[in-house]
This record gives structure tokens, sequence and C-alpha cells, in this order.
């Protein structure tokens, strides 16, 4: 959701008001991203929203016959957001995204999936 923030761009007032809380959005998210990850529960959710669900590894190929380019373009959809968000946390909080990658490949070597 965007929102105007200054309704007048030569009051700087208004700019400096508007680049402040823009500032304290991005620290929000930040701090919010920081407090998912520092569980085992919030990792083992993002890690399944951004590989399982948004598809950060698989191929958003669809053959020819069966597939359809809009069936590719929506899969490229939600593998844009999966990577835009996996961005987001490497940014905020990299060492919590390698626990997270580490503990899934760990529960898939106990459960004998290995990749």
């Amino acid at each position: 959701m965007s929102r105007t923030l200054v309704q007048n761009s030569a009051d700087p007032q208004q700019v400096k008001a508007a680049e402040q809380k823009e500032k304290l959005r991005g620290e929000q998210i930040v701090n919010d991203l920081r407090a998912l990850m520092d569980t085992a529960h919030g990792r083992r959710f993002i890690h399944r929203l951004i590989v399982d669900i948004a598809g950060r590894d698989r191929s958003s190929y669809t053959n020819g016959l069966m597939g359809r380019d809009s069936d590719r373009d929506f899969l490229e959809g939600c593998r844009s957001v999966g990577l835009q968000i996996l961005a987001e946390v490497k940014e905020a909080c990299p060492e919590r995204w390698l626990l997270a990658e580490k503990e899934y490949y760990d529960r898939l070597r106990m459960e004998g999936l290995e990749k």
C-alpha cells in the first residue's frame, strides 16, 4: 500500500516529516524480520514461504504444449516476490537466514530426504 506522505514538495517541513516517517517504517520492517527470524518457528515459516511457496529454486519454465505463457508469468511473479522477501531478510539478518538454511537441511537429513 502506497500513501502520499507529502502534499507539497516545496514545503521543507513536510518533506522532512515524510523522510522521518519513511525511515521509521524501514526500521520497523527490519525489526519485524529480525523478530521473526529470532525464533525457530519464524525461520521455518519464512524459509517455507521463500523456498516452497514462492519457488526460489523452482524453474518457471512451462512445457510449450501443456503450459501457457500466463502459467510461466504467474510462477515467475511468485518467485520474484520470494526473492524480494529473501533480499530483505538477508539485509536485515543474514546470519539468521544461514541458520534457517542449515536447520532446513538438517531436517531433511533427519527425515532421510536430503537433496
